[in-house]
């Protein structure tokens, strides 16, 4: 069976994976079936800040015969490359969203913008999830006053109809702990994320939702409750982040037993064993005694000041009984390091997505074999051959950065450790021969990017020979990490062109000059993006910097290119679509 002949069930379940230039890219075209299918489909999710996205509207000026099709919208509103040209709402004003968009999530710095859209919200009809953030390092950035947060609250809590989702990334809390002071009001949101609570505002989220199912926060106040009427007994999930070793995890339990209908509690923190008890007969108790409906328990435990290496299996213990074993099939691990500060307690699969291992380790676990799927990024600062095979494989780590010591292992080793062929980025911070370097190329896909300093590349163009030329012609995507003393010279540049000539990707951590620029982009043709620090003695805005691009081009037909720089970092979109002269198009920005 092919792919074009799936029957459309099962695409509508891969298109929910997907984003709308990941759809539109990977399936227009193909065939006239898919086109058709294609045109009927109406759940996109269109995140206008993407690369793609914007080379796309800026070269061709069109996304949808119908943007009713965008159930989903992410953006900034102080892009400079979106909203400062108005090219995007000019052609698709934000009204043509008002009968169909469900997702949107905006995040900005312009606290004048936020207020705007805001203003705005009630006017969608089918809004179901939003999501506000705001850029604090931002100089636009100002803090929320009174009338601030009483003018968002109303609409966001109260006027917004249909909202079901809510994510209020910011540090200042937009409830009210005056819960007796509000009106009789009632919210339609069941599900919420905050950067911060206090727990008597979690007494008024409760007090004005109808429906409240989860809480999602990464800072909270812990409090004692008085108000015994104004408990949230019906929240199901719990989900607090940064508890700090500062506050005592029994209290936070405590407070926990207020919720007696909980389904679902997630933790994370960082704690000092001495002061904190942490222990699976304590934690067992409490379960049995207060949470009868909890299902699903993770935690991620970072704790400090081991100094007893008998510790750790002590601890493993305890949770080794039949009550977690057994009965609710919670598994733990423990990751030992005993010559670092830093030691993991974590349920499988860990919900903390990222690890780093300081120094060598040992790992006690309740579950064997074990395998994890859920860690996205780790990181390694010294690996033991001998002991990988005592270790929990990660089966779908995204990202892997490399800071050993030494050069010692193989590919074959990490691939044991790490399923290397479902990473995306692998960054490579210590010194690196060809062998290595091809030997970990052999077991990683195409796709991935590569990071990798140039000193290192430098090492490898000169002992590189016949046999290893293959490996480094498979990397597509790759960015090249200099410092103060690296030297980014012609036969460097030149080399890279000719061991990677099949690159579509490509970073510089460095300055380079626009001769050098156009050097690559001549001789780099399925290139299609390309960042550098450009801090160019000659002042050239990016239409200039564009212009000249497009003039020197030697390949033919010559390709669309579109330029943007952020500070002294230049970033350029290339598109074999062909160019035309046309004055619009030279103004793109």
């Amino acid at each position: 069976m092919t792919f074009e002949s799936l029957p459309n069930e099962l695409l509508l379940m891969i298109f929910n994976y997907l984003s709308y230039h990941e759809i539109i890219y990977a399936f227009k075209n193909l065939n006239y079936r898919l086109d058709s299918f294609l045109l009927s489909y109406s759940c996109y999710s269109l995140d206008i800040c993407d690369p793609i996205i914007k080379l796309d509207f800026y070269l061709n000026r069109q996304l949808l015969p119908s943007i009713s099709a965008i159930k989903s919208l992410k953006f900034q509103p102080n892009d400079a490359s979106i909203l400062n040209n108005k090219n995007f709402f000019s052609q698709y004003p934000l009204d043509l969203f008002y009968s169909s968009l469900q997702s949107l999530s905006l995040y900005q710095s312009q606290f004048e913008q936020c207020i705007t859209f805001i203003r705005l919200l009630p006017n969608f009809k089918q809004l179901k999830f939003l999501s506000v953030g705001f850029n604090e390092y931002s100089g636009a950035y100002r803090k929320l006053d009174d009338s601030d947060t009483d003018l968002i609250r109303d609409i966001i809590f109260f006027q917004i109809k249909t909202l079901k989702y809510l994510e209020w990334d910011h540090k200042f809390c937009l409830l009210s702990d005056k819960f007796y002071k509000q009106t009789d009001k009632q919210s339609t949101i069941e599900y919420y994320r905050f950067n911060r609570i206090h727990l008597n505002q979690l007494q008024w989220i409760y007090y004005h939702t109808l429906n409240l199912k989860s809480i999602d926060c990464s800072y909270i106040q812990w409090m004692n409750m008085s108000c015994e009427d104004t408990i949230p007994q019906k929240l199901v999930y719990l989900k607090l982040k940064h508890i700090s070793s500062k506050t005592a995890l029994e209290e936070i339990l405590n407070s926990c037993m207020i919720f007696p209908k909980l389904k679902q509690l997630e933790i994370q923190g960082e704690l000092s064993y001495r002061k904190e008890p942490i222990d699976g007969y304590r934690w067992q108790t409490i379960i049995a005694n207060h949470f009868p409906q909890l299902k699903v328990l993770k935690f991620f435990f970072t704790i400090n000041q081991w100094v007893d290496s008998a510790l750790p299996n002590e601890l493993i213990q305890s949770f080794m009984t039949d009550f977690w074993i057994r009965e609710r099939k919670w598994f733990v691990n423990c990751d030992y390091q005993a010559l670092s500060d830093t030691s993991y307690l974590y349920t499988i699969p860990p919900i903390n997505t990222h690890l780093q291992y300081s120094q060598y380790w040992t790992q006690f676990s309740t579950k064997t074999p074990n395998h994890i799927s859920t860690l996205q990024k780790l990181t390694f600062y010294a690996l033991q051959p001998e002991k990988i095979s005592s270790y929990s494989r990660f089966t779908n780590v995204h990202e892997l950065i490399l800071k050993l010591k030494t050069c010692d292992i193989t590919g074959e080793q990490i691939n044991k450790l790490v399923c290397l062929s479902s990473l995306q980025h692998i960054q490579l911070q210590f010194e690196v021969d060809v062998k290595f370097f091809s030997d970990l190329l052999e077991h990683v896909d195409q796709r991935i990017l590569i990071t990798i300093t140039s000193n290192n590349l430098q090492n490898i163009f000169q002992t590189i020979n016949h046999n290893n030329i293959a490996y480094l012609q498979k990397i597509r995507y790759l960015q090249v990490e200099s410092y103060h003393d690296d030297s980014l010279h012609e036969d460097f540049l030149r080399n890279i062109s000719f061991y990677f000539p099949y690159i579509k990707q490509l970073i510089f951590t460095r300055n380079l000059t626009i001769l050098s620029i156009i050097d690559l982009l001549n001789n780099l043709n399925n290139l299609t993006y390309l960042a550098v620090f450009f801090d160019d003695k000659i002042k050239m805005t990016e239409t200039k910097i564009q212009r000249l691009l497009i003039k020197k081009q030697t390949n033919q037909p010559k390709k669309n290119i579109m330029c943007q720089l952020y500070g002294i970092t230049l970033h350029i979109y290339i598109s074999n679509s062909g160019y035309s002269d046309n004055s619009k198009q030279c103004s793109l920005i």
